[in-house]
């Protein structure tokens, strides 16, 4: 990453010093007038390339992260998704992955009994769950939870170590139910790995968090997780498409900031930070009193069937057949409420729906893709004077773009 910072950095600033070069030998060799008007249209083509250079050495995102959000927000976004287009158009290998992505320094597994009161039936039961050692704490599922997922069973044989198995991830002090967990989900593309994550959402509330850029502007909730001793934050993860991408809209703080639009995915949250994942319309009520609302696109699986296969699948982000494969973020709400977050690439929308389908989803919604914009952190000490933020899975980066100032919206996660 800073090798490709540094090499853009000195790329503008060659160009840079050339167009100088040749900005003084035409005002020694024109008339004034003609010197005026030649400087002033290098003088238009070097403010870009200043431009772009000072975003690609300050910002903390990855090159073709910011390089891209650059062009986006300077009026290119056409050349970037026809150049995405062409970059991202390989489909996944069926050679099988040997490795898992899930990304929790120190861990192993191992097996003990534990004892748990299943709050649907009231009655206390024991069972085996694997707990992550070598981490800071030795807890094993948070006494405040409600349920407790139940293993994935491997698609691919041989299954890999641990794979599908979920390890109870949040901070014990916060007694929140916080699960993650890896798998090759698609037996077809055996190549592709998935990270997901899993949170009762009876022990948290949740906050919409605004973007310096996306939606921009000064809120209550802005964009830096609030890591104070008192406030709770547990988690962050990211929010949808740009607007320029949708349809649908967004609503902060009670403000509407684009209008909403009926059949499309939505994350609803109450002014109680109570939170609802659906179609805006149908599952969730427009007069629900809502205080943020975050939409992203048709939800990918409707039903538990997947909505982009045989669809017009520009609509989640691919063109042209199908042919663009990235890393993908969806979302959903589980069988028993649960929030199901996961992570899977290189996928294109129909595979990440299908994705979302083997999670158990009956209705998700695609959040944002490409590069390192898909990012789930986990907070950790818990209510100490300096907590940090922890990556899930390894394919994800700028550990603390939530911590330092998101450009974009997100989900703030935090103490009920």
């Amino acid at each position: 990453m800073v090798i490709s910072v540094l090499m853009w950095g000195a790329i503008g600033l060659v160009v840079l010093a050339v167009v100088c070069g040749a900005v003084g030998l035409i005002r020694q060799s024109m008339r004034p007038v003609a010197a005026r008007l030649v400087f002033g249209a290098l003088a238009l083509g070097a403010a870009p390339t200043v431009s772009l250079a000072w975003t690609l050495v300050t910002d903390p995102e990855p090159i073709l992260g910011s390089g891209a959000n650059w062009a986006r927000n300077h009026g290119l976004g056409v050349a970037v998704d026809r150049l995405e287009l062409w970059w991202y158009s390989d489909p996944p290998s069926t050679e099988p992955a040997e490795q898992l992505d899930l990304s929790l320094p120190g861990v192993q597994t191992s097996t003990t009994v534990v004892t748990t009161t299943v709050a649907t039936t009231t009655v206390a039961t024991s069972a085996t769950t694997t707990v992550p050692t070598g981490l800071p704490w030795t807890s094993t599922v948070p006494p405040a939870t409600v349920f407790e997922p139940v293993d994935l069973v491997a698609v691919v044989e041989p299954a890999l170590d641990g794979e599908g198995e979920w390890l109870p991830i949040a901070d014990p002090g916060s007694d929140v139910g916080l699960w993650a967990t890896a798998i090759r989900p698609l037996p077809d593309f055996p190549s592709v790995t998935a990270t997901a994550v899993a949170l009762d959402p009876e022990s948290v509330r949740f906050v919409l968090h605004n973007g310096t850029e996306l939606p921009g502007g000064s809120w209550a909730a802005g964009p830096r997780l609030d890591l104070s001793v008192g406030a709770g934050a547990v988690a962050a993860f990211n929010g949808g498409f740009r607007f320029e991408h949708i349809e649908g809209g967004y609503v902060t703080e009670g403000v509407v900031v684009e209008p909403l639009a009926e059949g499309e995915a939505t994350i609803a949250i109450d002014a109680d930070g109570r939170l609802q994942i659906g179609v805006w319309g149908d599952d969730i009520d427009v007069a629900g009193g809502w205080v943020s609302v975050r939409q992203s696109l048709p939800p990918i699986v409707r039903g538990g069937e997947n909505m982009v296969r045989g669809t017009w699948a520009e609509l989640w982000g691919v063109d042209y057949g199908n042919v663009t494969f990235v890393f993908r973020s969806a979302v959903c709400q589980g069988p028993r409420g649960e929030l199901i977050y996961a992570v899977a690439g290189d996928v294109d929308g129909a595979l990440m729906a299908d994705v979302m389908i083997s999670l158990g989803c009956e209705t998700a919604m695609q959040l944002d893709i490409n590069g390192n914009w898909p990012q789930f952190a986990v907070v950790d000490e818990f209510g100490s004077e300096e907590p940090g933020l922890r990556l899930v899975d390894r394919r994800m980066s700028n550990q603390g773009r939530y911590a330092n100032g998101s450009k974009k919206d997100f989900i703030g996660v935090y103490v009920r």
